[in-house]
Order: structure tokens, then sequence, then C-alpha cells
């Protein structure tokens, strides 16, 4: 810092150095005590008298008191003064402080050790830091010396001025003692500020900030005034200097009367202030109807304000201000109105008014009053600016009150007493003292006025009394706290300081030591310390002329000083005028009054007689502080007492207590003896002749003094005969508060007594509390039943009451009444604190609303009856148990449930129907949709009831629930599905008291009405008329209807479709509506009563869809009703599968009608359930879907079907039943129609000679059976025709037979009785063909004989033909039919009966026919010829058609012939063929033979080993005969002796799961019999029905067992010590253990363990376990041993070399072959002659025979003519 620099800094802190200041509120309410003022020089300052530089000239006029006059008014500023203003403002306090702060640091450390160069060096560097922060400091210091005294005089300047000089003081004292880190001590709450600092403004503060002094400045909520100016003093509740009941009002009037023989009054007017904002501004408003006096006037000289002072007066400015309140006088003639407007910083104005009327009736007020005694004052001082006056304004600014004395400012000298313009009295001018230099810094009132109160000049000469023993001060909290901040100062200033400084001002040192007032209390203390209190503080020349100002006598005020003019250097103030001499001696002497004493002692009693209002109870414990008034006193001169107060306590409501009153007189004569000798020479002389006139005088005066005593008692005892006692109840019993009866006086009589009545107002607490629907919210319309119970202090409990009962009021709110007459004046909705009930009241429910369970909801918990203690701990209490805190019952409830089952089978139906629920509206009078509540299906497939208001937090899922709630409007509610529920207005009788108007309202009664609206997919809908009417959309008109009223058991209600006691009406008929969805409202006809209970059982069936079936089977041929059964199955589609599956319900039977249908097979579905026959249910397992599949056709028919114009093998048909499709037909056309079996039927017409085709036609007649007329007929629907090709086949007669295939014959069954049957035949497959005309040339199929002879010509009738019959036993057979065929002889005689059969031949004419069916023809036949011999020498043979050539000549011809032959054993011998035969007109004679064995008993059983499976087993195997020939025998049968060993499977329990689990595709698995091997998975099947499987799961809550909310994961939950809180968080809690909430619930949880320490962590665990249950079912893996090895067994196989020729016969059969050459010609003449003889012997025999045969004709004709 530079040393010029500094020297002006320095000398400016030498002014400052001595300033001293408390934030002390030493305007505290006047002592009781009074004080006398102390006639002492006190030395006091003003800013207004700074004295000027250019001014030296002492001047001894009065001081002009504009110039004394605060100045507000806004004045333009000069340049100048700008500029100065511009620079404070610009002034970073903080930063400047702090460098300052750094330099007394590193000042401190450098005096200690002054050759330390590394402290020199931080001394210099701080030096230089803070001349740089200190120099805009002076440059505004330089900047306001410039300016001139009017400049000086502006408001603004004034502010800068001020905040300049609290920097710079506050720079002072950083330097002296500077703070070092660490050392602040922490800043107190707003709470203890305010009761510290501000404890006398009537508001308590909102805030505070630090001031330009480094102390809080309070901040608020801003309040203003304007009313009178009171010359009263302001009463107790003002709390300090402000009227508070006028900064409460809003605008203020007062009355004042005319001064005594004027046309005006004076009207003094007061402005208050309370927390205004920094800144903030405020004007006074009057009329120019008035005039504003200055501060100078008095009553007999009324001075009106100069504009300055006008100025001064209306406008204000605060900053750092708290509180202000100012007076003034107006001058007025009429009624008038003045405003008082405070603006903020911000904007924000606040206005009052103050109306003022002029009435004589009203009191005057008057000014001050000139005082009439004359000024003196010391020789050669200053005259005072006037000789009375008041306080005119206070302001409260950084914590203490500054003072304004006839609007100058001034300042305080008491502590402690009383100083506010209200109330103020009329100071007058008491002497002219002076003021030391350094004690007064211009232009900073409130340094100045805290020099009054805590500097060293107040110290050292006395004006502060200690206010703690120094003893304390080691024990003090004060000590404690401030040997911290201050560490670097002594022990000792601590102590001194302890010692004189009072409590505020100690708190002010230790909690804010870098305040002004700190830092000069701490530097006073240390001066003290250092110097003693002998120490002159403030020596030197120069200083200020002080003017001082008491209040009257007997007043504990202020003593005011004003701050005069400045004393010239050359003034000698210590040198007084002498007093005049003496021109001679003469002594005054005086008698003094003479005195003479009496006494006497009187008894008064007072009674206490105390109560309650309201209740009348006589109160205990209330203690009362009994005072005579006036305890003391004087009568004629005597004085009395009558003892201290007493405190007495009432029992039973009584106390008592006595005084006894002592009188004493001493009377003093009231003549005053007084005289004067003189003259003398001496003094002595004049003293002498004194003395002896006093001593005459003396006796004189005591005997008047005695005469005085005796009329004194006399007059004592009469004025004493009664007295008053003053009571005041100084401890109210608890729970009472007191009224105005608790103080007031008795008047006692002397020797006697009196009563005084007391009443306390017991604290008293309006209850009402409503009753609302714990579920809806809703409140509850009808009346619950309560009681209400008092506390009975002697039971130490509750008891029913018997001075209330509980009461619903008009708006539905319940509360509670007085029903003990003794009670008065009591308000209905209040109870009463009573020292019996000690104020503790229950509520408890007893029976709950109609309709209403009696659980409550209390809290978060369900309690059995709602109940509530409350108790009454202040004076006025209000419990309202409304909203949350309401009293909430559980609505009866009732859980509905739907089992919706098929009515055949039993099982639940998957699919959804669609249920419609309505409620009961009370106020519509009908049933409407529930708005409330829907049908929703569980998990388990029934259907249960949920609610649409996601806010009904207590609602059990599946439950309906009464509710009867007053009604409210309420707004649409969003519901949980989306949808809006819409809320309109039902009625509004009233709305509830502090309920906002959107609260739920509306009644159900309780009843409700189901109705099926759709059926579910499948099922027939629950209509009224039939119950087998589909119900494809949401329809309610025409239904079965469930009314249900809910009860009161809790009960579960399950429907049951039996049960319906409603109908829903398709029109409205009157009676009980229901309104539809759709919003048509039609009758609901309830003809039962709701049932009481239901059936837990109960199902609630859907008839299925069924469909009608029926089908018969037609021959695909002929298009005839087949008459053999077939074998149908009737299969149901399998949905998981994908496939159709034999049906386990139905069977498929065959009608009388022939037609086929289907059958319930016995209680196929459900047990008791009697289904249709013939028709097919709708099933959920199959989907409806069915199919009929034909297994096995009708015998001799194939499973080729006509199908749909296709041909399948096997017919079906797929069957949907649906409402749709009634009925499915399968019928005529659209029959199942099978092929029948077919053989193709060939005929190779040869030459029995030459094996050629035979050229000429054939004549064939083809026979069919007729199963009806039992007999051979004429096919008429087959015939034999010959091909291109020259083969014989067949052909159909029927154009119609659309599926007929040329060639083949077809078996048929179709004779029958069934009228719609068509076609009606049978053949049974069997038919004979018969050559009924041979070709030209060529012998016809007699079976008489086959070479020429008699009959050798063919007429073409079939008598005695041969016959070839079969039956058709293969199906797709070729049948070459050959004359080796031959098996049947039709007689030749018609009458023959003989036959096997009847045969109807072409003419009609019936004949027999014998019928070898053993012998069949064979179909495994390959192309063979059937044979014809021609006649001999007739036949010519075109030989170049035939590729075969027989021989004409050579020996090398030979003939081979073959022929089957039988033998019944293996071994028997064959004959040998015949040794010649004539063939084609040559005879061969026999070379050889030769015989194989082409069918017969030949069986062999073999064993088989290292067989895989059956099909591995030969079909054929070779096998030699005894002989040695080799056969080969076919497999007949093969059974296995040892089966090849199976894979091992086995299977892995997969455990529960709600859907299909994962396996492994390996496992190592054991078998029972110990063998181990790796299986490979083949499936995963599922074990069971699904269901809900419990589980246990662990898991582990973090937390503390002493708080509310604990974790799970990062789960915040509810702790509850009896067990887990699940409910309401049942998802998150699901997710977090790994679950969904779609397949798993939470159904229990309970603790496993106890809260435990975690090592290491700050938190501690508890385990528990949750019980989940599934909805799952059993899974298992099978699991398959690899195909590694092969694996075979041992087979038994039967072979065998029988056909069906032998089976028929059992004999073996051999195909012989002979082999013939042409015979010799001795051969050949032998066989002639042997032929020839044969020959002639036969002729004679058939020539014998025809004679014979002609003879019986002719007999026969004879008989029948006869």
């Amino acid at each position: 810092m530079n040393k010029p620099r500094l020297r002006q800094f320095l000398a400016l802190f030498l002014v400052l150095c001595m300033l001293c200041s408390t934030t002390l509120p030493i305007y505290a309410e006047s002592s009781t005590r009074e004080v006398v003022p102390v006639e002492t020089a006190v030395s006091v300052a003003t800013p207004e008298s700074s004295a000027s530089e250019s001014s030296t000239e002492k001047s001894s006029d009065p001081i002009d008191t504009s110039l004394l006059t605060s100045a507000t008014a806004e004045t333009s500023l000069s340049e100048a003064a700008q500029a100065f203003v511009d620079a404070v403002a610009a002034l970073d306090r903080e930063e400047i402080l702090s460098a300052i702060n750094a330099w007394g640091l590193a000042s401190q450390a450098w005096q200690a050790d002054k050759s330390n160069a590394e402290l020199t060096a931080a001394l210099d560097a701080a030096t230089e830091a803070s001349d740089v922060v200190a120099a805009p400091v002076y440059a505004a210091e330089d900047l306001y010396l410039a300016l001139s005294d009017e400049e000086r005089e502006i408001e603004a300047v004034k502010t800068a001025y001020s905040s300049l000089t609290a920097l710079i003081i506050s720079m002072q004292l950083a330097m002296q003692n500077p703070t070092a880190p660490g050392e602040s001590s922490s800043e107190p709450e707003l709470d203890e500020i305010s009761t510290v600092l501000y404890g006398d403004l009537p508001d308590a503060p909102t805030g505070s900030y630090i001031g330009e002094y480094g102390l809080p400045v309070a901040t608020g909520d801003t309040k203003i005034s304007i009313s009178a100016w009171k010359n009263d003093l302001l009463d107790a509740s003002s709390r300090g200097r402000l009227d508070a009941v006028a900064l409460n009002e809003e605008n203020a009037v007062m009355s004042v009367a005319k001064q005594d023989g004027t046309d005006y009054a004076i009207v003094p007017i007061a402005v208050q202030v309370e927390y205004p904002a920094n800144g903030a501004t405020s004007t006074i408003t009057l009329p120019d109807t008035v005039e504003l006096l200055s501060y100078t006037s008095t009553s007999d000289n009324l001075v009106i304000a100069s504009d300055k002072e006008r100025s001064q007066i209306l406008n204000a400015t605060y900053n750092d201000s708290s509180a202000s309140a100012s007076g003034f006088y107006v001058k007025a003639t009429e009624d008038f109105s003045a405003a008082f407007t405070y603006s903020a910083p911000d904007g924000t104005t606040i206005s009052k008014t103050l109306n003022v009327t002029i009435d004589d009736n009203a009191e005057v007020q008057s000014l001050p009053t000139s005082s009439g005694n004359s000024v003196s004052t010391y020789a050669n001082t200053p005259q005072p600016p006037f000789t009375t006056g008041k306080i005119t304004k206070i302001e409260y600014v950084v914590s203490t009150w500054l003072v304004w004395f006839n609007g100058v400012e001034a300042y305080c000298c008491d502590n402690g007493l009383s100083g506010q313009p209200n109330g103020c009295p009329v100071y007058t001018f008491q002497y002219v003292s002076t003021l030391d230099p350094g004690q007064y810094t211009p232009g900073n009132h409130y340094a100045n006025q805290i020099s009054i109160w805590g500097g060293l000049n107040q110290l050292s000469m006395g004006f502060l009394s200690k206010s703690h023993d120094v003893n304390g001060f080691a024990g003090s909290s004060f000590a404690a706290g401030a040997s911290t901040t201050y560490s670097t100062t002594g022990n000792e200033v601590l102590k001194t300081a302890y010692e004189y400084y009072n409590d505020t001002q100690l708190w002010i040192i230790e909690h804010y030591p870098n305040s002004v007032a700190a830092q000069t209390y701490m530097k006073a203390a240390a001066a003290l310390e250092n110097n003693g209190l002998d120490v002159r503080p403030y020596l030197g020349n120069g200083g200020y002329y002080t003017f001082a100002y008491f209040p009257p006598a007997g007043y504990n005020w202020q003593r005011i000083v004003v701050i005069g003019p400045e004393i010239d250097e050359d003034d000698d103030t210590s040198e007084l005028p002498e007093t005049p001499e003496m021109q001679y001696y003469s002594a005054d002497w005086t008698a003094p009054p003479q005195s003479a004493s009496g006494s006497f002692d009187l008894t008064y009693t007072v009674h206490i007689d105390k109560s309650a209002n309201i209740t009348h109870e006589k109160l205990d414990d209330a203690i009362f502080k009994l005072t005579p008034n006036p305890s003391s006193g004087t009568i004629s001169g005597g004085t009395w007492t009558i003892g201290d107060p007493q405190i007495v306590t009432t029992v039973d409501g009584a106390a008592s207590a006595t005084w006894t009153l002592h009188y004493e007189v001493t009377k003093t004569s009231t003549t005053t003896l007084s005289g004067k000798e003189g003259p003398y020479n001496t003094q002595e002389e004049a003293n002498a002749a004194a003395e002896a006139a006093k001593n005459n005088a003396i006796a004189q005066l005591q005997n008047e003094a005695q005469s005085m005593v005796d009329a004194a008692i006399a007059e004592a005892k009469d004025q004493l005969a009664e007295i008053t006692i003053d009571y005041e109840e100084t401890t109210v019993p608890h729970g009472f508060d007191p009224t105005e009866s608790g103080s007031g006086s008795v008047t006692v009589p002397s020797n006697g007594s009196s009563t005084a009545v007391v009443a306390n107002q017991p604290w008293q607490a309006h209850v009402t509390w409503e009753k609302r629907d714990a579920l809806t919210g809703g409140r509850i319309t009808e009346d619950a039943e309560y009681a209400i119970y008092e506390w009975n202090v002697n039971k130490n409990g509750y008891e029913i009451s018997s001075n209330y009962r509980v009461t619903r009021l008009e708006n539905g709110l319940y509360t509670v009444t007085v029903t003990n007459p003794v009670y008065t004046d009591w308000t209905e909705g209040y109870v009463y604190y009573t020292q019996d009930n000690l104020g503790k009241f229950r509520i408890e429910e007893v029976t709950a609303p109609a309709g209403y369970t009696d659980a409550a909801l209390q809290g978060t918990d369900w309690v059995e009856h709602w109940s509530q203690e409350f108790e009454i701990t202040d004076s006025d209490q209000t419990y309202s148990y409304t909203g949350d805190d309401a009293d909430y019952n559980r609505p009866q409830g009732n859980k509905v449930i739907i089992k919706k089952i098929e009515a055949h089978t039993g099982e639940i139906i998957v699919d959804d129907a669609v249920f419609t629920l309505y409620q009961w509206n009370q106020e519509r009078g009908l049933y409407e949709k529930s708005k409330d509540y829907a049908f929703v299906r569980d998990a388990e497939g029934l259907y249960t009831i949920t609610c649409l208001h996601d806010d009904w937090s207590q609602y059990e899922e599946g439950n309906l629930y009464y509710e009867d709630t007053l009604c409210d409007i309420r707004e649409d509610t969003v519901n949980s599905d989306g949808t809006t529920t819409e809320h309109p207005q039902y009625y509004t009788d009233y709305e509830p008291v502090d309920f906002s108007i959107d609260e739920r309202a509306v009644t159900n009664d309780g009843q409700f009405v189901v109705v099926e609206s759709q059926s579910p997919y499948g099922y027939y809908g629950d209509w009224t008329g039939s119950r087998e009417t589909p119900n494809f959309e949401v329809e309610d008109a025409g239904k079965h209807a469930y009314y249900i009223r809910l009860t009161d058991d809790g009960s579960t209600i399950t429907l049951t479709d039996s049960e319906y006691n409603a109908h829903v009406l398709t029109e409205n008929k009157g009676g009980t509506l229901i309104e539809l969805g759709d919003g048509s409202v039609v009758t609901l006809d309830v003809f039962s009563p709701a049932l009481e209970e239901y059936d837990e059982n109960n199902l609630f069936r859907n008839n299925p869809w069924y469909s009608t079936v029926v089908w018969e089977k037609r021959d695909a041929l002929t298009g005839g009703l087949v008459d053999a059964d077939t074998t149908f199955e009737i299969q149901e589609w399998n949905p998981e599968k994908g496939e159709y599956e034999k049906s386990t319900h139905y069977q498929v039977v065959r009608r009388e009608d022939g037609k086929y249908t289907v059958h319930l097979i016995g209680d196929a579905f459900f047990e008791g359930w009697e289904g249709k026959q013939g028709v097919l249910y709708y099933h959920q397992a199959n989907q409806g879907k069915y199919r009929i599949v034909e297994l096995k056709a009708p015998a001799s028919y194939n499973l080729k079907a006509w199908e749909h114009n296709n041909w399948v093998i096997g017919w079906s048909e797929e069957i949907v039943v649906h409402p749709d499709y009634p009925t499915y037909e399968f019928l005529g056309e659209t029959a199942s129609r099978n092929m029948p079996y077919k053989t193709k039927v060939l005929i190779k017409k040869v030459d029995d000679a030459t094996g050629e085709f035979i050229l000429p036609d054939t004549t064939w007649t083809l026979y069919e059976w007729n199963e009806r007329n039992n007999q051979y007929e004429v096919s008429t629907n087959y015939k034999i025709v010959r091909r291109e090709d020259g083969y014989y086949t067949v052909t159909t007669l029927h154009s119609d037979w659309t599926h007929y295939e040329e060639g083949y014959l077809y078996y048929e069954d179709t004779q029958t009785d069934y009228s719609d049957s068509g076609r009606w035949f049978s053949n049974q497959g069997k038919f004979l063909i018969v050559e009924s005309k041979a070709p030209a040339g060529y012998y016809g199929d007699y079976w008489r004989n086959d070479e020429p002879g008699t009959h050798s010509t063919d007429n073409g009738s079939d008598l005695g033909k041969r016959g070839y019959a079969f039956t058709l036993t293969e199906d797709n057979g070729t049948l070459w039919l050959t004359n080796a065929d031959y098996n049947a002889k039709i007689l030749y005689d018609l009458d023959d009966q003989k036959g096997d059969a009847t045969l109807v031949l072409a003419d009609g004419r019936p004949t027999s026919v014998i019928i070898n069916n053993k012998q069949q023809p064979s179909y495994k036949r390959d192309e063979t010829g059937f044979g014809n011999t021609a006649k001999y020498g007739y036949v010519v043979f075109d030989r170049s058609q035939y590729n075969k050539k027989w021989a004409q000549t050579g020996d090398d011809e030979t003939y081979t012939t073959s022929y089957e032959t039988t033998t019944s054993k293996l071994d028997d011998q064959i004959a040998a063929p015949e040794d010649t035969l004539w063939k084609n007109g040559k005879l061969f004679q026999l070379e050889d033979f030769s015989s194989d064995l082409i069918s017969g008993p030949v069986d062999r059983q073999v064993t088989l080993e290292n067989v895989k499976s059956l099909d591995d087993v030969p079909p054929t195997m070779e096998y030699s005969l005894t002989d040695g020939t080799t056969v080969t025998l076919h497999l007949v049968s093969a059974d296995w002796i040892e089966e090849p060993r199976s894979n091992y499977t086995g299977f892995v329990d997969l455990g529960y799961s709600p859907t299909q689990p994962k396996a492994n595709e390996t496992e190592t698995i054991t078998a029972d019999d110990g063998y181990t091997f790796t299986g490979h998975l083949v499936g995963i099947e599922q074990t069971g029905d699904y269901g809900w499987v419990d589980m246990e799961v662990p898991a582990t809550y973090y937390g503390w067992p002493d708080v509310k909310g604990i974790f799970l994961g990062n789960l915040v939950l509810p702790h509850n010590d009896n067990k887990p809180v699940y409910e309401g968080y049942e998802t998150d809690i699901l997710i977090y253990l790994g679950f969904n909430n779609k397949d798993y619930k939470i159904t229990n949880a309970e603790w496993t363990g106890s809260w435990e320490a975690m090592p290491g962590a700050d938190m501690m665990s508890r385990s528990a376990t949750f019980t989940i249950s599934c909805y799952t079912t059993g899974w298992i893996a099978q699991y398959e041993e690899a195909e590694d090895a092969e694996r075979t067994g041992t087979v038994s196989a039967s072979y065998s070399f029988v056909d069906s020729s032998s089976v028929e016969d059992g004999m073996y059969h051999w195909l012989v072959t002979a082999h013939y050459k042409p015979a010799s010609i001795w051969t050949v003449l032998q066989t002639a002659a042997a032929v020839m003889g044969i020959g002639l012997l036969i002729a004679a025999l058939v020539l014998i025979l025809f004679i014979l045969s002609r003879k019986r004709k002719a007999k026969k004709r004879t008989t029948e003519k006869a």
C-alpha cells in the first residue's frame, strides 16, 4: 500500500476507529421500574451537521432547523453526484473486504516476526493487493469530498455515502481484527435470528439477508398502515414499537375536534411499514385542503413545513430496513383522506387510506406546548434548535432502531427504555454537552447510534452496567463458541466482553464476528482490558456540541440527544462562568417537618370457584395469582401493605387465600417553619441564629404531627373497609383456554371474604367423518350406526359416552351431538375436553349400512369395525375423516362364477361366450348394462367378474359388490379395456362439504341380471323359445336371464342354465325394464326371486349344434341298394394331431330301411345325458368335424367307390356340424357306391382235333342266378359276344351302366325289400354258360356223348347240354373257359327234377340242372382253348390260318395229351393211360407217360433262425417228395418263437411347465434290468391335464427392520413384520422371480428367517418364501436306444402244397402227361374190329330204348285222355 494513501486511510481510520455499534433492539418495551435521568453530558452525533471544510467560523446563533432535518427528497443528480453514486454502486464489497482481511492477517504475522523475510514478502504482496482493491474506495471518497453541501444532502447521495462509510468501517475493522480461515462461525437458523434480533416486530420474518454492516436483515410479508398518531402507549399486543392492529386493518378512520376557539383541527397521523423490500420507497399523499406542519410547530406557534421538509416527511426510502414508523401533524379545516402508498423495486405496490372526520364531539389533538422556562445553557455555547419535541420517526435498520426527534436524526441514550412516535410524551431541553473528537462519523446514523451502546466511551464512562458475573464465563455457551471463533483473541478480552455486554450483543459477537458491531465490541473490550475503566477514551481538541432532551419525570423513556454544530478547536469548553460575589451574610433556617407514628391490622379472604364452560366441570390444577390491588398504599400520609401475591391451586374447582393488611402511618407536620436570620457581619453569626429559631419550630411541629396520625388511622380504617384483590389465572389447566373471567378483581370486606367465579373454555374439537364405499370411493347413502367413546381417567380406558351421540348431517357427513343436559352453549359437531376424558375420544362403527359389511379399511389394513381415536391437544381442532381418511366399508360382495360346459360332454367350453351383466340403477328405475363390471374368463376357463375401473384398488377379482352411494357429478372414466364409461349426473340433492364434485355415486341395490348374449361357437343360444336356435350375434332380447341379488355371506354365486328366473322380452310391456346394450328398453320378466344359496357344483350347459346324418350303400354299377352290410367307421377330428381318429362316442348302425346312420355309444359323452340318435354333435375337441369312412365293402364288393365323380379306394365323407347344415344325406346319386367283384370271361373256340380257331360262330347262352327266384335265368344283364379277334367274351345289355367294363361279369347283391332300393336283383356272383348251338360242322356240346352220334345235330336247345357253372370268388380275375370246366348237366327231360337247381330256358321253360359246385374253373389258367369235335369227314380246314401243322405222313408224328387224376395217398400207384387213342382219324399207341403232383395235403413245419422280421420269411420252399420229385411249398403262416430284442426305451421327467419344455437330444439311461444305454430323444409328452400346481420359491429381502420400505431386488415394497407384502405387487414380484403373470400367480408368502446383519454392508437381510401357483402340467422326454446293431429272432414257419381243390376233397392231384405215337397196322386192325363189334352192340341197345320210350309216351297220352 503506498504511503500517502496509507496515511490517508489511517487518518480516516482514526476518525472512525472509536465508533461503537450494537444490533440490540435498544427500544425494547419499557422497563417496569422508574429510570431517573442522569444529568451527564451525552455525546452523540448527527450526519446533517457535518462541518464544512470551508467553514471554520464559530456560530452561537440557533441552529437552522432546515439543516437539521433529514433530507429525503429526491433531487435531480448533478453529474458529479451521479458519478459518486455510481462509483459506490460499483464497489465489490466481498472482494475488497477479503483483500483487506488478508492484509490484516499478513500484518499480524509480520508484527510477530518482523525479521522473517517470507512474512515481509507476504505483507508486501498483501499490501499491493489491498491497494488495488481499495483504490475504488478512495476514488469514491474523493468524489464525495468534491461535492457541495447541497449535493451531499440529496437522499441518493446520503444513501451512497452511508454505504461507503459502512464499507470503510468494515475495512478498518478487518485490518485491526482480521479473521483467520475457519474462524467464522456458522450462521444461525432463521428462527434463532428472529428470536434474538426481531422479537419485537408484530410478525415473524420469513427470511433474511446479510446487510451492509454484516448482520442479518429480516425480510417478510410487507405490511403498511396509515392511522392516528396516538398519544397513548401501545398495548401489549403490539409487540414493541409498531401498532399491529393498524398494520392488519384495511383502511383506518379517525375523528378529531377543532382546536378551542379556532376553525381548524390538528390531526396527528402515523404511518408504518413492516418488512419493506430493500430499496423500496413510500409516499404519503395529502389533499390540497390540508396543511402539513413543521416539526418545529408548537401549540402556540404553527409552522407550515417547507417544501424540503415536506418532501422529507412525505417520502421515504428503505435500505437494509426491516420496519419503520413515523408521525406528522396536519392542519385541517374539513374532512379529508390521506393515502399511504408503498412501492417495491419489483413494481409491487400497496396502498392504504386514512379517512379523517372533523367532529367537535371528538377529542382535541394538540401539538407540544412550548416550554415555559427559558433555555439555560452554559456561557458561550449554542442555543438548542427547539425547547420541546417528540420522537417523530423510528426505523429498524440492520438490527437496531434509529430515531428522529422533531424530524432530525437523533440518538438514544438509555438502553431498554421506550422510544417511538406512538405514545411519545413531550420532551424538554435539558442542557448542552459536547461530543469528543472521533465519536461521530458524519453521514452514518447507524454507526453513530451503535457507538452509544457498545463503544469504549460507554464502557469507560460507566454508561453501561455489567450484564454478567465474570465468574460464570468459563461455563457459558459464549465461552465455548467464541473461543473457537476468536482463537487469536486473548481470553481476558472475551471475559471483559462477557462481563459488560448483554446476551444479544454476545450472540452477535459469537455468530457474526465480521460484522461492524462485533468488531466494534471486541475492539472496545480489548481497549478496556488493556487500559482499565479509568481510561479517557476520546481525548483531543474539536468535537461537536450536543443538545440533550429528557422526557417528563416518571416516564421511563429514552433520553435523546441531537447533534449541534462542530466545536471550534479554539473553543474552551472546560471552564464555566463563576458565581457572582456575595454583598452580605445571612442564614436561612428551616424547621423540618416533625413526625409521629401509628398502625393496625385487618384480614381479607378470597375464594376461587373454578369450573369449565359448556361442561360445567369443576376443574383441578388451575393456578391463580391473587394480588391485592394495590398491595400497598398511602392513606392520609400513612402506608399500608397487605403482603405479597399468593399462588393457589384449585382442587375440585376451589381454592382460597387470606391476607393480613398492616397499616402504619408516620405523619409529618405540614407546616414548614423557616426564616432568615441576618444580616450579620459574619456567616457564623447568621448560622447560629438560624439554628435557634429552627429548634423552637420543631417542638411545635411535633404536636401537629400526632394529631395528623390519629386522623389518618381513622381515615385508613374507613378506606380499607374493603379492598380490591386482583386474581389472575397464571396456569390454566391442561385442556382449557383462559377466558376473560380468568383475570379480574373482587372486592373483599375487611375481616371477611369474597368469591371469584372463573370459568375456562374447554378445548374443543370439531369432528366429522363420512362413510365411503371401500371399493368405489363413493359416499354411502344408507346410515351406519356408530358409538362414540370417551376416556375414563379413573378406569384408565374408554367407555361409551353418556354425553354425546352420533348423528348424521344433511350433507351426508357424520358428526356428534351433545346429549348431556348439563352441557350448555355447546355447538353441534364439537366434543369437549374434560379432566375426566383427557380429551381422548374414539368413534367406532357398530353396524354397517345396509348392503355393506363390517369390514373396514383402516389405513392399509382391513379391520372388523372401523374406529378412530383422536385426542384434543389444542384449543380449537378439527378432525375430519373424509376423503382418503374416511370410514371405508367393504360392500357386500359375492363372487360370480359360470362354469360353461358342453351339455353332452361336461367339458369346459373353450371358445368364448359373451355374457352381459346388467345392474340395477335406482335412480333410473331400470336395469342397464353395467359400466362397472364385465365378465372375463380366468385361467381355468371359468367365467367370472372383473371391474372396469383401474382406480378400484380394493377390488377382488371375480366379485360383484353392493353399492349405494350419494350421487354427485362424476367425470367419465377411461377403463382398463380402453373403453370410456360415462358418468352422468343422476341426482343432486346436495353437494358434500369439502368434497370435490367428481366423487362416485350410484345405487345398484345389489341387484344384477346376467344374460348370455352370444353363445360360444358350436353351441346353441340360451333362448327362451328353443335352446336349439343358433346365436351368431350379440343379442339379449328373447333370452333367458339370471336375476341375482347379492347376499351378506360372501358366498359364491355359481350360475346354472337350469335355474334361470327371468326372461328378457323383445318389447316394452311395462313392469321391470331393462335397457339393452343397443339402447332399446324392453321388459324384464323376473318370474322367480333370486336364489339365496347356489350349489357350488352348478354347471352352465350349452346344447351343442348337431346335424342329422344318413347314407346308403349302392352298387356303383347298377345303382341298386346293396343288401349286404358294409363296415363303416365314424371318425372325429383331432386338432392336435391334425388328423381324423376313430370316434369313441359314435358307432355306425344300419336302419331297418337299409340306410346307415350313427348312434351314440351308451353314455358316450356325459353320464345321464340323453342325446338324439342319428345325429352328430358339435364337440370342441373335434371342432365339429367328422368323417364317415368305409372300412370294409359288402361281401363280393370291393372298396373301389365312386365319390364326387372320382374313383377312390374306400368311400368317405367329411361332415362339419353347423346350423347352416342341419342335415347330411348321402342318398341316391350321393350315396356310397361300391364296384362289385368282376371277372373277365374269355372263350377261345378251337377245333378239338386241330386246336385251331373255329371260324363259324358259336351261339352261347349266359345264365345268371336270380336269388329272389332261386333259379338260373337267361341273363337280362349280359350276353356273350364274339370279338373281332375271334375270342368270345361278355357284354352288358344295359346302356346306362356307365361304369361297366367290357368282357366282365359282375357280382350283384341288390335284391331287397327296401322300397327305394331301385334295382332289385342279386346274382350272388353265380353264372352258367351253355354252348347253345355249336359252330357249323361241329358236334354240339352234349353231356351224354361228345363224339358224333344220334344227337349230333344241334338245334340250339340247351336241354342235355353241358353247362359251365362258376361263381365269382375273385375280383378282377380272368376266366378262360375250357371243355375241362364242364361241371353242369342240363337234363334232357323238362320233367326231370333230379338237378341241383332250376334253370329257365330261353323260351321260358324251366328245367333242372346238375351242378358240381366243387369243380370251379380256375382263375390261374393261361389262355386255353374250348374245343369242338368236327363231324367226321365233314370238316374242311383252311390250314393256312393256323400256325400248327398236322403231320400227314411219316412215323415221327406224335400225339400228347394231359389229364388230371387223383390219389388218396401220396404213394398210391397212378393208373396208366389208355394204350391206344384215336385222334384226328388216326390211331395212336401209348409210348410213355409222366405224372406231376399239382396239389395235395403236403405240409411242412420248419424253424428259421436269425430272422429280422416276419416279412423276411421266404414265401416258398422247395420240398423233395419220397420219389425224389421236388415241389414248391407256399408259406401258410409264420410265428415268432423268440422275437428280436426290441430297442430299449426310457424317459426323463422334465417336471411341471405351463408350456412344453426343451430336453437334451441324448441322455444316459439305466433300464429296469440294469442295462445302461444312450437314449436319443424321440419326443416330449404331456403327462396329465393342466391344473394349478404350487411350488415354493425362496427370496431375500434387504433393508432394516424399523423402516417402512424394504428392497426385493430393485423393488421397494411395504414392510410388514408378520409376513411379506405381495398383494398389489404380484406382477412386479413375479417378474423379479423370473415368472410371467399369465401362467403364474402368488398365493402366499412367509418369512423364513429373522433380520440378519450382512458383513461389510450397512443393510440387513431377511429370507422369505413365496408360494407360486402355476397353471401347468407334467412333461416327460421319451428316449430310445439307437439302431446300432442288428437284432434277429427265431420263427416257426408253416408251408403247404394245398390248393382249393385239395382242400375240398383231401386228395392228391396229379397231372398226367401221355405221349402217343402212330400205331402199327396190326394194332389198327385189331382196334377197328373191336370198335365195329362194339358199335353194333350199341346200335342194338339204342334201338331197344327207342322202342320202349315210344311205348311210355303212348301210354301217357292214353292216360291223359282217360
